[in-house]
């Protein structure tokens, strides 16, 4: 593979110029551990806030970056019904870039 200073302004800028859009519906990414009893429980904003400390996400150029669109309430998919399945193809819609 060849290693170049242009071949890695490309990747960088690249990474950047990407964007993803993120629809938390609510499970297991964003549960927070109960310290009293260990079980995970849905926490609103939880999942925007460890992923906010992930250095990885943000360090490097190549990451791209996100947005976080969280649900209200937040549903497990065995929950869910059809209307939620349009909202969601409709937020897709909404922010595809």
């Amino acid at each position: 593979m060849v290693d170049s200073p242009q071949l890695h302004e490309a990747i960088t800028m690249a990474g950047r110029s990407k964007k993803i859009c993120i629809l938390f519906t609510g499970g297991t990414l964003g549960m927070e551990p109960n310290l009293e009893t260990g079980a995970l429980a849905p926490v609103p904003g939880f999942l925007t806030k460890q992923m906010a400390q992930m250095g990885e996400l943000h360090e490097h150029p190549q990451m791209p970056d996100y947005d976080i669109i969280e649900y209200d309430p937040l549903l497990d998919s065995a929950d869910m019904a059809p209307s939620d399945w349009l909202k969601i193809a409709e937020d897709i819609e909404d922010n595809y870039f």
